[in-house]
């Protein structure tokens, strides 16, 4: 069968969204199929991605204000010439697109009858600040201008048509798929529309590591949204527990985490398996009701346990493999949690259960639920 992944980005970045769709795409061509990829770069050329033919073309470059919003309207405006022309030289039985070129892929798909899977990995074609500011499920009705910047105010136009092209998008798609029950909901709420689950596609492989000085409370990403000026505060609060961050923070961040003689830098990391081989338990202090969070999967894979936010995904990423904390900005309870995980028999426990709570995750099971949502909703036979 001839797959077409359409979409932003496929091999040039290290998202979450990103790593999950090249994982897929390999795993069906390594099941016999002949998968492509087109996607957004900045120049045109061809090149082959292990088993995985990758197209790539420009699209209109941002201009001397960037506008996220505007440059999407206009990257999906050339993208359907773009697709439509790929897909008239090199035809597909089946169309796999996610992210901001999700409108238009779905758009030239559906008007050659082809079956098409859109992915929701994230919450921009629902809410503009990525639900940083209100739960989906609890207090968000799309008033959207409630919650605008002076910025927001400003291009609320282009905001309002992509939110509406993505809503189009989900409607026309044969088979919309979330990557956790989580957010499922939010698109049962906000869209009125059913979307399967399909966990994202995570070669476990690649995290596992043998067991060597694990003695590092481990914060992935400093951001805000992930819990930054927590971790700070938790750092602080136990000097005699060594930290380890991996992910550039920004400036202010890292004067704070400076001023901590138990917190070590590692800065940007390519190869995660160094870093979870140092890890002895995970912090996830997320702020934002993340979608899943992968990474605590990944950790459970090398049998670490993790400490996180009761928020969006991630109770289901961690399953019994950890603790969560429901009173996120309680710092006191995040303490507790990384102390109850300091008892070695408890430790010992979550550890087994953070190892065999990943196992459900593994690339061969949520490929098998791919290909059976597929079949279920289109009748493609993968």
């Amino acid at each position: 069968m001839r797959i077409l992944f359409s979409l932003d980005n496929f091999d040039h970045g290290t998202g979450g969204a990103e790593m999950s769709a090249r994982a897929l795409a390999w795993n069906l061509a390594e099941r016999g199929h002949q998968v492509e990829v087109l996607q957004r770069d900045r120049a045109v050329r061809t090149h082959m991605d292990g088993p995985v033919r990758v197209q790539s073309h420009p699209l209109p470059t941002p201009r001397l204000m960037k506008n996220a919003d505007r440059d999407t309207l206009r990257w999906n405006a050339a993208w359907r010439r773009i697709l439509e022309a790929h897909l008239a030289e090199r035809p597909a039985d089946l169309v796999v697109t996610q992210q901001r070129l999700l409108a238009s892929s779905v758009d030239v798909a559906r008007a050659r009858d082809l079956p098409v899977v859109a992915f929701v990995r994230a919450y921009g074609m629902f809410c503009p600040n990525q639900f940083r500011r209100r739960d989906p499920l609890r207090d968000c009705d799309l008033a959207c201008r409630e919650c605008f910047g002076w910025h927001q105010r400003l291009g609320r136009g282009a905001i309002r048509r992509n939110l509406e092209a993505y809503r189009r998008g989900l409607e026309r798609a044969s088979l919309v798929i979330a990557n956790s029950r989580y957010v499922q909901q939010v698109i049962r709420k906000l869209l009125g529309l059913e979307a399967a689950v399909v966990y994202p596609f995570t070669d476990l492989d690649r995290y596992r590591s043998d067991d060597g000085a694990r003695d590092r409370v481990l914060f992935v990403k400093p951001q805000y949204v992930k819990g930054l000026p927590i971790a700070i505060e938790i750092a602080r609060r136990m000097p005699d527990t060594r930290f380890l961050i991996a992910g550039k923070p920004r400036r202010r961040a890292q004067r704070a985490f400076g001023r901590l003689p138990n917190v070590e830098l590692a800065g940007w990391v390519s190869d995660m398996r160094s870093i979870y081989a140092r890890t002895r338990v995970l912090l996830g202090p997320s702020i934002w009701p993340e979608p899943f969070g992968r990474v605590f999967v990944e950790a459970g894979a090398a049998g670490i346990p993790s400490v996180g936010s009761a928020r969006g995904g991630i109770p289901e990423a961690i399953g019994d493999g950890g603790l969560l904390v429901e009173q996120i900005f309680e710092i006191d309870r995040w303490v507790e949690a990384l102390r109850q995980l300091e008892d070695p028999h408890r430790y010992a426990d979550h550890s087994a259960k953070a190892r065999a709570h990943a196992q459900r995750f593994s690339l061969s099971q949520t490929a098998q639920d791919f290909i059976e949502s597929v079949r279920s909703a289109t009748g493609v036979a993968l």
